[in-house]
């Protein structure tokens, strides 16, 4: 008889025991299941934040009818460089990538080139020493042009070539003319706009030139050029030259 309430005793706690390992799953399923959110969280902001390269340039050229007044190296100039860097690299004939390593011309390196003075006396010089083309000036281009060169082992720089064209146009004054000419006009331009940034370019001082493994060497170097005339200037020009404000 004693027997028998024991085991009646222990039988009804048998409900209670299975109540606390239920519970206790539930709670552990519960912290598996925030353990994994918080995980995730972080993966997903980081995932909005890299913006595909692609995506930014298509952005960019949709928003390149809105200059910048900045001279500085903006977003928009550093992904115009990747994208002219490819470009480049591309139009490469064969036998340039048979060079020897004193004749090779590096992308990059341990330090890049240096213009006397650091990237703010670089600026002011491209700016002391820029001529707006008439042609430009009237049909009020502003906007940027990517200029590739190259910064030799000697820090002599050479070999200029405007590489990308980041322009706006006062469309008052393109659309006085026919619009079929409108291609003509801005590849003469792009032409104009080409030919100050080689002249400005081959004004420079003798650079530093990088470096690889401590020892000097040649050298790409990309460099946007501003063309920002101010209403002002142009009003005064429109005056003198055409004959009418705009």
């Amino acid at each position: 008889m004693k027997q028998e309430g024991i085991d009646k005793k222990a039988t009804s706690w048998k409900p209670f025991y299975w109540g606390i390992a239920i519970a206790a799953s539930i709670a552990l399923i519960a912290r598996v299941f925030l353990f994994i959110q918080d995980a995730e969280e972080p993966r997903q902001k980081i995932a909005q934040q890299r913006t595909p390269t692609m995506q930014i340039l298509s952005a960019e050229a949709t928003a390149i009818d809105q200059p910048d007044k900045s001279i500085a190296l903006s977003e928009k100039d550093e992904y115009a460089i990747v994208e002219a860097k490819q470009h480049s690299s591309s139009e490469l004939p064969a036998e340039v990538t048979h060079q020897t390593a004193e004749e090779k011309v590096h992308d990059c390196g341990e330090i890049t080139p240096y213009f006397p003075g650091g990237d703010r006396a670089l600026q002011e010089f491209v700016k002391n020493n820029l001529r707006y083309p008439d042609l430009a000036m009237e049909y009020g281009v502003r906007g940027r042009v990517i200029m590739a060169f190259k910064v030799d082992s000697t820090g002599q720089a050479s070999d200029f070539k405007p590489v990308k064209f980041l322009l706006s146009y006062d469309t008052l004054y393109m659309n006085r003319i026919p619009v079929e000419r409108h291609s003509a006009l801005k590849q003469q331009i792009d032409a104009l706009l080409g030919e100050e940034g080689i002249r400005i370019l081959s004004l420079m001082p003798r650079w530093t030139p990088g470096s690889v493994f401590g020892k000097a060497v040649s050298m790409k170097y990309y460099l946007p050029i501003t063309f920002n005339v101010t209403d002002a200037e142009r009003q005064t020009y429109l005056t003198h030259q055409v004959g009418e404000p705009f």
